[in-house]
C-alpha cells in the first residue's frame, strides 16, 4: 500500500443512505498493486450493524466483526479492487477514526455531506501486523468462491 501513511488533508464524507463514505479530494495517489495492476484509492466506506459483533459484511470461520471498512480502488481500466479490514468492538478508542467520528453527527440524513475538518491517515486504519489475507474475484457483493485463495503479506 503506497502513500497510505500520507494523511488525507482534504476529504468529503457523505451519508449515501446505507453507509458513511469518505472520498479523498487532496490529489495524493494512494495505491495498491494486485496481480501486476496498480489500483488507486477512491473512497472508504463501512459496514456495521446494530450489535457489537454482527456488522461485518464478510464472515471468516463463522465469525462476524463489529465493523468492516472497505477501501475502494480503481485501475486505469476502471476495474475495482476492494481491501476490506475488520474491526472488533473495544473499550479503547481507535484514534485513526477521530476525523470520521467527528464528522458523523454532521451527516444524519441520506445525501448529507460534510468536509472532514482534520486529517485522516488511512494507514492508522490498517492492521499493525497483518498475518494474511483472502483474495477473490467476483461482483462487489457476490464472490465466486471457486476463485478464493489465501496468502500472507
Amino acid at each position: 500500500m503506497k502513500n497510505y501513511d500520507v494523511p488525507i488533508t482534504k476529504a468529503m464524507i457523505i451519508n449515501n443512505g446505507h453507509s458513511a463514505q469518505v472520498t479523498q479530494i487532496d490529489g495524493v495517489a494512494r495505491t495498491i498493486e494486485v496481480q501486476g495492476s496498480v489500483f488507486t484509492f477512491q473512497q472508504l466506506h463501512f459496514h456495521w450493524g446494530s450489535r457489537y459483533d454482527s456488522g461485518s459484511e464478510h464472515v471468516i470461520d463463522d465469525k462476524r466483526y463489529a465493523l468492516e471498512a472497505h477501501f475502494v480502488h480503481t485501475n486505469q481500466d476502471n476495474t475495482i479492487a476492494v481491501v476490506a479490514v475488520f474491526f472488533q468492538a473495544s473499550s479503547h478508542n481507535n484514534d485513526g477514526f477521530q476525523a470520521i467520528g467527528d464528522a458523523l453527527p454532521k451527516i444524519p440524513f441520506k445525501d448529507d455531506s460534510f468536509d472532514l475538518q482534520s486529517n485522516l491517515n488511512l494507514g492508522e486504519l490498517l492492521p499493525d501486523n497483518p498475518s494474511g489475507y483472502y483474495h477473490y474475484e467476483g461482483s462487489l457483493t457476490t464472490p465466486r468462491a471457486t476463485r478464493m485463495s489465501s496468502g500472507s503479506y
